[in-house]
């Protein structure tokens, strides 16, 4: 009876293993078809407290790139645009001489009302660069 139970722990961890592993091999975001620069980006939005709204985002260049992350990130009430952020003013937005670059921006909002985002994203090197864009989910500013 105990080299059943033996055998079966064993056969469950294997399997465990198995699933760990292959999980670790799927990639979070997809490869980007056609480009040279980028690998894979994404974005979302959470709403915090005070109706402060924060737009994460990451992005992962197929090679060590001179410029890397985002250039604009446009803040939407309700689908029209009510803010912008540009990477040459606000710090943290852009990345040098790196793969992979992420950062975030909080926008201060209106309790109740809904907020998306659109991010453009850009890797570049030796002069050459490609972008990307993507909008977030919409969420509500909360107390």
């Amino acid at each position: 009876m105990n080299t059943i139970r033996k055998s079966i722990y064993r056969s469950f961890s294997a399997i465990l293993v198995i699933m760990l592993c292959l999980s670790i091999l799927t990639p979070i975001a997809s490869a980007v078809p056609g480009s040279h620069y980028i690998h894979s980006f994404s974005a979302n939005m959470t709403a915090g407290n005070n109706g402060n709204v924060t737009v994460w985002f990451n992005i992962v260049g197929t090679d060590t790139m001179d410029r890397i992350g985002s250039t604009r990130i446009e803040i939407l009430e309700n689908g029209r645009i009510v803010h912008t952020y540009f990477h040459t003013s606000t710090a943290g937005m852009m990345g040098s001489n790196r793969v992979f670059h992420a950062g975030n921006i909080t926008y201060q909002g209106v309790i109740g009302r809904q907020y998306s985002a659109q991010v453009t994203f850009l890797a570049g090197r030796d002069g050459g660069s490609d972008t990307r864009n993507m909008r977030t989910g919409t969420v509500t500013a909360r107390r």
